[in-house]
């Protein structure tokens, strides 16, 4: 089946389907989707849009506009200004806003700020992607490919996380998607890669 804008309006737009669900649909990467959403230029969902579109019902959405308006709510058993729902509701909105800086699940003292040494550069990119033969090391998409959709050229990452350490048995070649996933559950892809090696 050939992904056309008006399917893609309506599985992204009407029914809220995500990037991934679309692509699991139709059997291709979510990358691809990306790229057609851009040749097709749809909006993509902000992440408040995306956030309040999967967690809150459009009831639970209702009563929220009417809380901020600061209109009672129509709605049976509420007697007061907040439900107990719509209490909980906001602790979970509040708790979410407060995840950033130090008080994030990934936050690794601030080492994201440091730079990288001046020998990790072109070159020894360069050489670990011809290493290992312009392909991803998880996925396996070739760096024409990559290139194509994304514009850019396969990334080499750290195995260990550590920017001083750029020996060439800790460096290894994958696409943009499988080093942001790798930004999650280090220890399961430090010994994936290692292994891979």
């Amino acid at each position: 089946m050939v992904i056309n804008k008006k399917i893609l309006l309506t599985l992204y737009k009407t029914q809220k389907l995500t990037l991934r669900e679309i692509a699991i649909r139709f059997k291709v990467t979510h990358v691809y989707i990306l790229y057609l959403m851009k040749q097709f230029n749809i909006r993509r969902r902000t992440k408040s849009e995306a956030q309040i579109g999967r967690v809150f019902s459009y009831k639970t959405r209702l009563k929220m506009s009417k809380i901020k308006k600061g209109k009672p709510s129509i709605f049976k058993g509420v007697q007061n200004r907040y439900s107990e729902e719509t209490l909980k509701l906001m602790r979970i909105i509040n708790t979410r806003n407060a995840r950033k800086g130090s008080k994030h699940h990934n936050w690794r003292g601030g080492v994201s700020k440091i730079g990288y040494p001046y020998y990790f550069n072109k070159d020894l990119k360069e050489k670990i992607r011809e290493r290992d033969n312009l392909t991803c090391q998880c996925c396996g998409i070739k760096e024409e490919k990559h290139y194509q959709l994304l514009k850019r050229n396969l990334t080499v990452h750290h195995i260990d996380y550590n920017k001083e350490n750029c020996k060439e048995d800790n460096l290894i070649t994958v696409c943009r998607s499988c080093n942001l996933r790798a930004n999650y559950h280090r220890n399961y892809w430090k010994i994936f890669y290692q292994n891979k090696l």
